[in-house]
């Protein structure tokens, strides 16, 4: 005959073991939220980049200084080389970096082709939207000047 007896968890344990679930649930929605909830919004007066809950920026058109496409892979000036406040990922950039030419940039990158807003305080936004040239066409509708 046997007989078997439980060992009772303390309910000290359960909470560390709850916690530390939120806490990883909370990191990482922080993490992958901002990815999938990723949005710039182009009016006549604004660029706005909006990454919920963590990320999101935007710059008037006064306050731009020059507008341009750049191929990230070429021009190492315009390269994210410290992440001050953001997702640093392999292929993905989101939030505040500083960048090899020593500039502060808020970046929102996922690949080499880039929309480049160099504004008037020596700050950057540079932007890589799935259609570069879709995204500079409504530029310029919208009346923003862009060098290609």
């Amino acid at each position: 005959m046997q007989t078997s007896f439980e060992i009772p968890v303390p309910t000290s344990a359960l909470i560390v073991v709850v916690v530390i679930g939120v806490v990883v649930a909370l990191v990482l929605a922080i993490l992958v939220l901002p990815i999938y909830l990723l949005k710039i919004t182009l009016s006549s007066e604004e660029v706005t980049v909006s990454a919920p809950p963590m990320y999101g920026f935007s710059a008037k058109r006064g306050e731009v200084e020059e507008v341009f496409v750049a191929d990230l892979s070429s021009r190492s000036d315009l390269r994210p080389t410290w992440r001050t406040w953001g997702t640093g990922l392999p292929g993905y950039s989101l939030g505040w970096f500083k960048l090899s030419n020593g500039a502060k940039a808020f970046c929102a990158i996922s690949s080499d082709k880039a929309v480049v807003f160099k504004l008037k305080s020596g700050a950057y936004l540079i932007v890589t939207p799935g259609d570069v040239e879709g995204f500079v066409s409504t530029l310029e509708r919208l009346g923003w000047s862009c060098s290609r």
